[in-house]
């Protein structure tokens, strides 16, 4: 469980001391100490108000690892977005966001635009100009949500504006389930973005046509989906370098051409890539211990012979034959120690048992011959 080290990194997220938590939550500051170093729990009417306050979702507060922020975001990169055209509409109310992309997806059904195109992209950005006096007396805050129109696509269908938007560069992260904890995965998104555009001495330059930032919420489209899942193929792949080339060949001809707004076969190349070399460390680790015959002593060599009886599939060919060579040499040594222990114990007779032992020689040979 990671309940105490959430609340405090939420805490110190939101700019609070213990002393100030405590006077929210109605406790001692040593109670929101315990809390945090897991000591005790808190009552379930004061995880409640604690995920209230961080606006996070109840099991998150409880079971999510909120410090583990590789998961949560992207790098940021700088992508160029080409130009564009969108039918846009604002709503100021106490619930913006959700109400206009509500009336939003019901404009893009009555238009066709969803029929047409299921993949048609919504936009949204916080609208900024709304009074101090209908946000702090009435709650009211703005949001602007559109949908960005495809080549061709035409429609007369009110209740929208329509604009368009020039060639940009923006800023781009990626906030990975942003939903689990909004009021602070979000903000400190742009936060992220801000810091990288300092750094890299980038400026925003406010132009009238061009949006200065905006969010798109999406989930795997299905032939993404199908390229992870294609991906995780060719990493499960491991046991088997036949599998694996075969695995390997299928999916770059398969993703030769493909409808990704990216590309894709540096992704593929790559994780072949990492699998081939987790392959060839597999057979390299193999090789240092088994491709000798150590000090060829008949003990070591049956040993040997044990352990390569069968194969692993993730052996190169070249390998392979380099085992059958030593197999050859391991079997000559077996032979040549048999006949040494034959005349090691013919030795040790008197002389009518070794002519005994030579008789029963002779006939074991006629009876070979015929």
């Amino acid at each position: 469980m990671s309940l105490g080290k959430n609340i405090q990194y939420l805490r110190k997220q939101k700019k609070i001391t213990q002393e100030q938590l405590a006077e929210i939550m109605s406790v001692s500051r040593q109670t929101i100490s315990r809390w945090e170093a897991e000591e005790i729990i808190p009552e379930l009417n004061k995880l409640i108000a604690l995920s209230d306050l961080f606006a996070c979702k109840l099991d998150a507060l409880v079971k999510a690892d909120m410090l583990d922020c590789e998961k949560i975001y992207s790098e940021v990169t700088i992508k160029r977005v080409n130009a564009f055209s969108m039918a846009r509409y604002v709503m100021v109310t106490l619930n913006p966001e959700d109400d206009v992309n509500e009336y939003m997806d019901n404009w893009a059904q009555k238009s066709g635009l969803r029929k047409l195109h299921l993949d048609a992209m919504r936009i949204g950005w916080d609208f900024p100009y709304v009074s101090s006096e209908l946000q702090n007396r009435f709650g009211l805050c703005g949001y602007v949500a559109a949908y960005i129109l495809p080549i061709g696509f035409e429609t007369n269908c009110p209740g929208v504006e329509f604009a368009n938007q020039e060639t940009a560069d923006y800023a781009v992260i990626t906030i990975y389930d942003p939903f689990v904890a909004a009021f602070e995965r979000i903000p400190n998104a742009y936060e992220k973005i801000l810091e990288y555009m300092q750094a890299n001495g980038f400026r925003e330059k406010p132009k009238n046509d061009i949006l200065s930032c905006f969010e798109h919420v999406y989930e795997l489209q299905e032939n993404l989906q199908e390229l992870l899942a294609d991906i995780n193929e060719v990493k499960a792949a491991t046991n088997s370098r036949k599998e694996f080339e075969e695995v390997s060949i299928q999916m770059k001809e398969k993703y030769a051409e493909s409808d990704f707004d990216f590309e894709v076969l540096p992704i593929i190349e790559d994780v072949i890539s990492e699998i081939l070399k987790v392959l060839d460390d597999r057979e390299e680790q193999w090789k240092q211990e088994n491709l000798s015959l150590g000090d060829k002593s008949r003990a070591n060599v049956h040993k040997w012979k044990e352990r390569t009886q069968f194969l692993p599939e993730y052996l190169s060919d070249e390998t392979v034959k380099k085992v059958e060579v030593l197999g050859k040499e391991a079997d000559e040594i077996i032979s040549e120690g048999k006949i040494e222990d034959v005349i090691f114990y013919f030795d040790k007779l008197d002389d009518n048992e070794k002519k005994e032992c030579l008789e029963k020689l002779k006939q074991k040979i006629q009876e070979a011959i015929l």
